[in-house]
């Protein structure tokens, strides 16, 4: 079943990133509708079959316009490594070199320790509340992320891994 125009610009609304009742009031003359109708509407609107497929088909035809494999992110930052390169540029030619050690999967995550280590911790240390607190330093510095197989560049302080009452 075809869309009307109004249900067309609300899917083309809701893959150019709106949620679901700012598409809806692009598509449609929301004046004098209450913010409820607004959002039953959209609800309603989004959930219909046509629509839902027609947003379907929008967002595969977005993917496969920015669909990027491992060959094409290699060729592209070789590229750029090379153009860097002639250009003697170092930085952009060791970021390209990078992104290419990224992606091969050649990135050997390694953690290193310098400096004194504090052993004068009063009493013993619950390894429950250090794992709790190293995760959250992880956390902070990729929030969001697993931190699995990555290399952490930011500077953590030693006494930012300790418990807090600790510190």
């Amino acid at each position: 079943m075809a869309l009307t125009m109004k249900q067309e610009k609300f899917a083309q609304g809701i893959i150019d990133g709106l949620n679901q009742t700012a598409a809806y009031r692009l598509a449609y003359d929301t004046e004098r509708m209450a913010p409820s109708t607004i959002w039953t509407n959209a609800y309603d609107l989004v959930n219909n079959r046509a629509v839902a497929a027609r947003i379907q088909e929008l967002r595969d035809e977005l993917a496969a316009e920015i669909l990027w494999d491992r060959k094409r992110i290699v060729t592209e930052a070789t590229k750029n490594l090379e153009l860097a390169r002639d250009l003697k540029q170092v930085a952009p030619a060791n970021g390209a070199l990078s992104i290419i050690v990224d992606v091969q999967g050649l990135k050997v995550s390694k953690v290193e320790h310098s400096g004194v280590v504090n052993h004068a911790i009063s009493g013993q240390v619950d390894v429950v509340q250090l794992q709790a607190r190293a995760d959250a330093i992880l956390e902070a510095l990729n929030p969001g992320h697993i931190i699995e197989g990555e290399v952490v560049e930011d500077v953590v302080n030693e006494e930012d891994l300790l418990p807090e009452d600790n510190v």
